[in-house]
């Protein structure tokens, strides 16, 4: 259960950690002096920093998001146990 865990939270983060990336920066541009364009941002960060800069943090957020899921996930379950709704067939 521990290593399913482990590879989901590490194929959700691969896959989310340039959305991550992108809306970061998007919230610390000033919007009223400049208007920004989704695809612009985009060509800029691949022009500047290549394919590594829609990874920055990764292994920040890889082991965040790990922990969490490591802690989370077993604590539902027990929850789940012993207060949740019972689905019969």
């Amino acid at each position: 259960m521990i290593a399913n865990t482990l590879l989901s939270t590490a194929i959700a983060t691969t896959l989310l950690n340039p959305l991550e990336v992108l809306i970061t920066r998007y919230a610390l541009v000033d919007t009223t002096k400049k208007k920004l364009v989704f695809r612009n941002m985009v060509n800029r960060i691949y022009k500047r920093e290549g394919l590594k800069g829609f990874y920055k943090g990764y292994l920040t957020e890889l082991l965040h998001h790990s922990i969490s899921a490591l802690f989370f996930l077993p604590l539902y379950q027990i929850v789940r146990e012993k207060y949740g709704i019972e689905l019969h067939e």
